[in-house]
């Protein structure tokens, strides 16, 4: 006897089902009060690694009246015992679960305090430093201010996947909630690139999907579809998409569309005679998040699209991929275009002037008014690389 704690050796009665059944004869018992907090089993034929057992755990308890003693009132053996029953369930003991306790807390005092309103502002500096819009500017702050007041400027650190997931699926229509998981993506983004938070919780929050619209492709399949493309066609699938460029990789504008057309300090692509399909010239306003996707493949001079049937395969994989080779629309990039950009600017001369048609008429009769959302042209003049994938949408370009 040890203090209140014991360690004893005996042989398993005859009868008992752990003998009968499992071939046990031997148990070691380790008792604190009168209660069991350990037991161990062995076997005919294992009396001497009984034995030994005993000897160490007597030894084990003999150092631990000596040296820890004082901590184990009779509060903390009654602990001991609680944890013991539970953790065997999990096939764990008190080492398991206080190595996974300790390694969860300095997680956890390892997380960022910074506020929401913190990195929202530094967001906000960052995006008005890049010269982004002053339309992107205003709804990036008022959405963001929207977010900042439901959670109570706590740490951004601290939000979760699941509270983002809900919060965002009360934001009313589908379009409506996928514009503030868009811009909440910027935001962690843009967190975790400052090491504010380690992982990006908006990763997980499930993409809204809204109907398809005929004629034109969703914000959300232009998403799927950016996200398929090869770095090799991927900068021709963005002037298609966000330039309204005529799409055809070997006849059309986009097949003779060069590097140098594109002025990057003008924020502009010209178009000659030799380029555009009416033989006539028109230059087309570079939108903010065209550049964004423009920039990583920027090039001094040389075609856009260097190999047509290359280009053929890469293109049909991508739409293979992102789930509508089946059924695509004939122009459908470019389409998608002038139907997003009429509604966005609600002004079908100034669509035309980008676009190059000849009548102001094929606008309104074809693209003005097709979208259920109006906030749904300005989240597909959003859609913007990221840093972890190919694609990741904002509320507006940037």
């Amino acid at each position: 006897m040890r203090g209140n704690t014991s360690v004893s050796l005996r042989e398993i009665d005859k009868n008992h089902s752990k003998r009968k059944k499992g071939g046990y004869r031997f148990i070691v018992d380790v008792r604190s009060e009168g209660r069991r907090i350990s037991q161990k089993y062995f076997k005919f034929g294992q009396a001497e690694q009984a034995h030994r057992y005993l000897e160490e755990t007597q030894a084990d308890m003999d150092a631990l009246a000596s040296r820890d003693r004082s901590q184990l009132t009779p509060e903390a053996m009654e602990q001991a015992i609680r944890a013991i029953k539970m953790l065997n369930k999990w096939d764990a003991n008190i080492d398991d679960a206080v190595a996974f306790y300790v390694k969860h807390r300095e997680a956890e005092k390892g997380k960022s305090d910074t506020s929401i309103s913190k990195v929202v502002g530094a967001l906000r500096d960052t995006k008005e430093n890049e010269g982004c819009s002053v339309k992107y500017l205003k709804d990036l702050r008022t959405r963001l201010n929207v977010f900042e007041k439901a959670f109570d400027n706590r740490p951004l650190s601290s939000l979760t996947t699941a509270e983002l997931q809900a919060w965002i699926n009360e934001r009313g229509s589908v379009t409506t909630q996928a514009n503030y998981r868009r811009i909440l993506n910027v935001l962690f983004n843009y967190a975790k690139r400052r090491k504010v938070i380690t992982d990006n919780p908006i990763d997980d929050v499930d993409r809204v999907k809204s109907k398809t619209n005929k004629g034109f492709l969703s914000v959300e399949e232009t998403e799927a579809l950016l996200h398929h493309c090869s770095d090799e066609i991927l900068p021709a699938v963005a002037i298609m998409l966000f330039a309204g460029i005529r799409p055809d990789y070997e006849e059309g504008e986009i097949s003779r569309l060069d590097w140098k057309n594109i002025q990057f300090r003008k924020s502009n692509i010209h178009l000659d005679s030799e380029i555009t399909k009416t033989a006539s010239t028109r230059n087309v306003k570079m939108t903010d998040n065209l550049r964004a996707w423009l920039e990583p493949h920027r090039q001094m001079s040389g075609k856009v699209v260097q190999n047509p049937r290359k280009f053929r395969d890469l293109w049909e994989k991508a739409r293979q991929d992102a789930g509508l080779f089946k059924g695509w629309i004939s122009d459908a990039t470019r389409k998608s275009f002038a139907t997003y950009h009429v509604e966005l600017t609600g002004n079908e001369y100034e669509t035309m002037t980008q676009t190059g048609h000849t009548s102001v008429k094929t606008l309104r009769d074809h693209y003005k008014g097709k979208l259920e959302d109006p906030e749904e042209a300005q989240a597909y003049f959003s859609i913007v690389p990221s840093v972890k994938e190919n694609v990741i949408s904002i509320n507006k370009t940037a």
